[in-house]
């Protein structure tokens, strides 16, 4: 799991100068993966990322909706309310197996 953030921070790491990130932060009632809250005056627009790693492709899905509950069930967008300018959440589960990924989406208008 280690390698999949170290990823996803070094792909994202060239918005740090219109986002704030996040990663393993703690938010809600547990700790997303990532999230990305736009700077003030920036946009208005936040990101939160939860990843999976499974055995098997036949999982994959499954381990992508599963993600995508957890964002919502541990409330991990809790942070991101507090911020005022914010009006957008995309929330994204990707679930990784060797070279195949799959991935489920939510945006939230707030």
């Amino acid at each position: 799991m280690m390698f999949f953030n170290g990823f996803m921070l070094g792909l994202t790491s060239i918005l740090s100068s219109n986002f704030i990130l996040d990663s393993e932060r703690e938010s809600g009632i547990g700790r997303p993966d990532l999230v990305l809250i736009s700077k003030p005056n920036k946009d208005n627009n936040a990101i939160i990322i939860e990843y999976k790693v499974v055995n098997t492709e036949s999982e994959l899905l499954a381990a992508a909706q599963d993600g995508l509950d957890q964002i919502n069930a541990k409330n991990y967008d809790t942070k991101i309310r507090e911020q005022i300018h914010i009006k957008k959440i995309l929330k994204i589960s990707m679930a990784f197996c060797n070279k195949e990924m799959a991935m489920e989406y939510e945006v939230v208008n707030i």
